[in-house]
This record gives structure tokens, sequence and C-alpha cells, in this order.
């Protein structure tokens, strides 16, 4: 069901992020969903995803957020929405930054999974992007610049600095060139730096236990084996299948005014996600406790099974529907994460 499921997302220029008010080419959701198809063997399909992203980058190098609606607003309300790249953000006019770090991240996984080559013209202009914002190894984002993208908050932030970290690795692999890796190891002393002696902070301001760059730090190797134990013990503190975005309740500096009014204050907050709890298991397993990993996702299965598909967020282990939202369904994000996560050894999560 899970691979049907994915496949069904795949269209004429990449994967599509969902069946419904997503049925757009978002790059991270289409980046992360291609770690599955990797997994598959659909290289075809993730080639399609990289040469449609590369395809629309900006005169910068910049990956586009999306392809599709041109607001996202009206494409959610069933409006016309127009047609093409949009390469800020909706709520705040700033350029997100894990669709170029993702993109790298995808890349390298696709070289060598599938023993093909892609543009490396193109892929410079990426990783040019990014370091011209590179500041003593961290990038400092605007706010609803990264996937929490109803969160304000500004600056250095764990998440993104995780993914540039990974990406640093991938970099070194693209281009042959070592001094990638030499920059990657600036950027993890910075975020060792972020240990409370639970988890990772949000950054160096920000105390918040934030799930999405602590589980990515166990499969990118940031965290040693302890720390991993550790984030995996705190994040394991819930009732609920899905881990939420975060262990914390946003207030009115924190998110999105608007979403207040809509009542998804907690989007990024205490909603649970299903491809954190992909990522879950791809953690577990990497770790090599294959007995967890399998608990864990025997309860997502299960979860499928409950509700016919995967959906993206949940509440209290329900679809969220909401007054105006309602989760969306077929997921490829969360599919593409739980199928690397259950191949052996989570390889292409690594």
């Amino acid at each position: 069901m899970v691979h049907s499921a994915l496949r069904r997302r795949y269209g004429k220029n990449g994967i599509y992020a969902g069946a419904t008010h997503f049925a757009d080419y978002w790059s991270r959701d289409s980046l992360f969903a291609c770690l599955g198809a990797l997994a598959l063997n659909d290289f075809d399909q993730v080639r399609k995803t990289l040469d449609h992203f590369l395809a629309h980058l900006d005169q910068n190098g910049h990956v586009p957020l999306r392809i599709g609606a041109r607001s996202e607003i009206r494409r959610y309300l069933r409006l016309p929405a127009g047609y093409g790249a949009v390469h800020t953000q909706d709520k705040g006019r700033n350029e997100s930054y894990d669709g170029n770090l993702l993109l790298l991240i995808v890349a390298q996984q696709y070289e060598q999974a599938s023993g093909k080559t892609l543009p490396r013209e193109l892929l410079l202009r990426v990783q040019q992007w990014i370091d011209q914002r590179d500041q003593h190894g961290l990038l400092h984002q605007g706010p609803y610049a990264d996937w929490e993208d109803s969160i304000k908050h500004r600056g250095v932030r764990l998440y993104t600095s995780v993914c540039y970290y990974r990406s640093l690795h991938a970099a070194a692999k693209l281009f042959i060139d070592d001094t990638y890796n030499i920059r990657a190891a600036q950027t993890l002393r910075a975020i060792q730096s972020w240990w409370n002696g639970k988890y990772f902070t949000d950054g160096p301001k920000q105390p918040t236990l934030m799930t999405a760059g602590n589980l990515l730090a166990i499969t990118w190797g940031v965290a040693s084996n302890e720390q991993a134990k550790s984030i995996l013990h705190e994040v394991g503190m819930r009732k609920t299948i899905c881990p939420p975005a975060g262990f914390w309740k946003p207030g009115v500096h924190d998110v999105y005014v608007p979403f207040f009014a809509i009542h998804l204050r907690d989007y990024h907050g205490m909603m649970e996600w299903s491809w954190l709890a992909a990522l879950e298991i791809g953690a577990y397993r990497i770790l090599g406790d294959e007995r967890v990993a399998l608990q864990k996702e025997e309860r997502v299965r299960n979860l499928i099974e409950r509700h016919g598909t995967l959906y993206e967020v949940y509440d209290a282990d329900e679809p969220v529907r909401r007054l105006v939202y309602r989760s969306e369904h077929e997921f490829a994000w969360a599919l593409g994460v739980l199928i690397a996560a259950t191949k052996k050894e989570a390889q292409f999560l690594r």
C-alpha cells in the first residue's frame, strides 16, 4: 500500500507533494519523497524531480519553494491561482533555504545509487547560492523560511543547520572537493554547542525541543550514539503514534498570526506529523535497534490501515479536521521517508 501510494504521486515532472491541496511540486516535499523513490530504485522519477527543479532555478541559483500554484491560499480555496515557479514564502516573502540543501543531498544520493550524473554547472549554481549566505559555517534565515513555515523565528535554527551539515558532505562528493568536509566540521561544532544535555535546542536562542532537527541529527550523523539515545528518549515521551513538530505551545510572537484565526497555531507545535514518525523509525534502525524500529513501524502501518492512507498531520492519532484545514492525504513526503526508513539499515536516510 505504501509503495503504490507514493507511486500515485509520481507526475510528468517529478513527485507531487500530495493528492489535493498540495498537488504541486514542493521542493522539500518532493525531495524528501525522492529518498523513498531511490529505495524503490525508481531512478527515472528521481531524475525527473531533480531536473525539474534545476530547470527552474532563478538567476542566482535558488531552488524554487514550489512549482505550481502561485498563490498557496487561492490553491487551497480551489480558486484560480496561476502557475509557475515560486521562490519566496507566501507568508513573509523570504527565500527558503532547505530546497537548495535538500537538492544537493538527493543529487548525491541519486548519483551514488544510479551511477548517472547530473549537470555540474547547475549543481554549482545551487551550491553557490548557499555559499554566498554562509556565515561562519551557519545560515541565518528569515521567518517562515524552512519546513516549519508557520513559525516566524529568524536567524540560526536547528533544522536548517543540520540540513546544511549533510549538504556540505554531499557537495564534497559531488564536486570532489574536501574543503566542503572541512566546512561541515565547522557547522558540526556550532550545532554541538546547542546540546543541553538532553537534546539539541533550536539554535542558540530558542530552548525548544524541535523534533525534525533532532531526528535528522541522528540520521545524518550530527549526534553521537549517547546523544541519539537521549533524543529518542525525549521524543518518545508522548502517547501518540506520530511525534509532534515540537514539544511546545507556540505563542502569538512565534506563529504567523492568521493561523490563530483558523485554529492552526499548533501546526508546528504539538500537531503530530507522519514524516517524523517515519524518521523516528529510521533513527532507531540506523542505531541498530531493530526491535523498537519494527514496533514503531507496525504502529504506523496500523495507523495507515485504520484510515486508509497516510495523512500529513494528526491530532490524537486522528487526521486533522479543523474548521478550515483538512490534513493532506497520500502525503508523499512521509510516504517516501517511511519507505526509506523501512529498508535495510535505512541507507537512503543517511
